[in-house]
């Protein structure tokens, strides 16, 4: 009986309160979608919103929840940075230095002042990795991992902005 009464508290309340936002649309009480509903803001309907008794949020952005708003289609620069780095470390830094200094004529330096020189945009930098890089091994980058290894290079001389590079955006990178 007690379990029934605390129950029907939580239910009064989360109907009391609304559960977020009156303009969207929430999932039935009984929950058929799959979510979970709790007094302190558990999921809630296949849209992936949250509703809860102490005031939750509702998201109608999608099936995979989060943040009120459109999330952005495919990784932002931060996150392909983040991954050039990593090939950066696998794939890069034996020749040219974990900082991207260089070591040698051979293996010249891709950060810094006098980096890139025969390059022009990001795109001409990505062709090039794609194609040439690694030097033992060269083409051998997935089309994904050259575009993190620009990015993270691009980052590093300050001619990244906030979007992911793609071939559609990168030959508008200036890399001069």
């Amino acid at each position: 009986m007690i379990r029934f009464s605390a129950l029907s508290l939580l239910l009064s309340l989360g109907l009391a309160c609304g559960g977020g936002s009156k303009d969207a649309e929430t999932a039935p009480a009984d929950n058929t979608a799959g979510g979970e509903t709790g007094a302190t803001g558990g999921e809630t309907g296949a849209t992936g919103g949250e509703t809860g008794a102490t005031g939750g949020s509702t998201d109608t952005g999608g099936a995979t929840g989060g943040e009120t708003g459109a999330k952005p289609a495919g990784p932002t620069a931060a996150d392909q940075t983040a991954k050039g780095e990593k090939v950066w470390g696998d794939a890069c830094v034996t020749c040219h230095g974990p900082a991207g200094e260089g070591k040698g004529k051979k293996n010249p330096p891709v950060v810094g002042a006098k980096a890139l020189g025969k390059f022009k945009t990001a795109a001409d930098l990505h062709g090039f990795i794609k194609e040439k890089m690694p030097k033992d091994d060269p083409g051998t980058l997935s089309d994904e991992d050259a575009w993190a290894v620009t990015a993270w290079i691009a980052s590093k001389n300050g001619k990244l902005g906030e979007a992911a590079l793609s071939a559609d955006s990168a030959a508008s990178v200036s890399l001069h």
